[in-house]
């Protein structure tokens, strides 16, 4: 066997030994995907010859399984604290006017910081939630969250701000200032959203006694 074939023997053993590892980790703990975690997970998964044996395949699928497992688990832990979070915010006394309290507090800050009608702006935005919460007012965070969504979607307001940061940041979108108009923005308003949804959830988190 030569140099080469040997280093590669060696280094696929060493990866071998460390996915064996983790699946043991995993097995008893079947989550928390960390970076050490997938650093191993990929080395395993990247096969170092380009004429890989079967085995070396085998080894690599069984990596990629373990990473997708992992990945996986991440996802539903998080989607399950999500829920959790949900309920507990939803619980809070007085819930509809307190969520859109936060909201439109957070819409004003984030949106009104720039002119002298940011109080002016939250007030208004209070009130069409209100109306767009339907009659009952809203039931629980996700109700919330998502009439909150579609309003900041469809908000003149809300493209106006994002058109004027592109406008003072070509590199914003990689278009000329006088194309922006024609740039569907929905995305980075959804990225709007996620931030103001988390921060007033995490705010809400806070006043549960």
């Amino acid at each position: 066997m030569n140099y080469l074939s040997n280093y590669y023997k060696n280094l696929s053993e060493q990866l071998q030994a460390k996915v064996n590892h983790l699946q043991n980790l995993l097995e008893a703990y079947p989550g928390g995907m960390t970076p050490a975690r997938m650093d191993v997970f990929n080395k395993g998964v990247r096969i170092p010859f380009t004429n890989a044996t079967p085995e070396q395949e085998a080894r690599a699928d069984r990596a990629r399984g373990l990473r997708n497992r992992a990945n996986a688990t991440d996802r539903r832990r998080a989607a399950e604290d999500q829920a959790r979070d949900e309920s507990t915010v939803s619980s809070l006394p007085d819930f509809h006017n307190t969520v859109i309290a936060q909201m439109a507090t957070a819409f004003g800050d984030r949106y009104g910081q720039n002119t002298s009608h940011g109080r002016d702006l939250t007030l208004r935005v209070a009130k069409d939630l209100h109306t767009a919460a339907g009659p009952g007012g809203f039931r629980d965070f996700a109700h919330a969250s998502g009439v909150l969504h579609d309003y900041m979607q469809d908000s003149d307001l809300v493209r106006d701000h994002k058109e004027e940061q592109a406008i003072l940041d070509p590199t914003k979108y990689g278009v000329h200032s006088d194309d922006i108009m024609d740039v569907d923005m929905s995305d980075e308003i959804s990225e709007d959203h996620a931030e103001i949804s988390d921060d007033v959830m995490q705010g809400l988190l806070r006043k549960k006694p």
